[in-house]
């Protein structure tokens, strides 16, 4: 690898872990309802989104 490719990675790290995060949190919550609202309970949501 060259040296702008590795200094272009470190650069979008920053926001790449955020938009990661981000999307981790949004996620959960939504993942649990759809396990609630289909009656199989919280733990089946969580694996229907994994």
């Amino acid at each position: 690898m060259n040296n702008q490719h590795m200094k272009n990675l470190f650069t979008n790290i920053r926001g790449d872990a955020f938009g990661g995060i981000t999307a981790g949190i949004v996620a959960l919550p939504l993942a649990l309802a759809f396990g609630v609202s289909s009656g199989l309970g919280p733990s089946a949501g969580l694996y229907g989104a994994i």
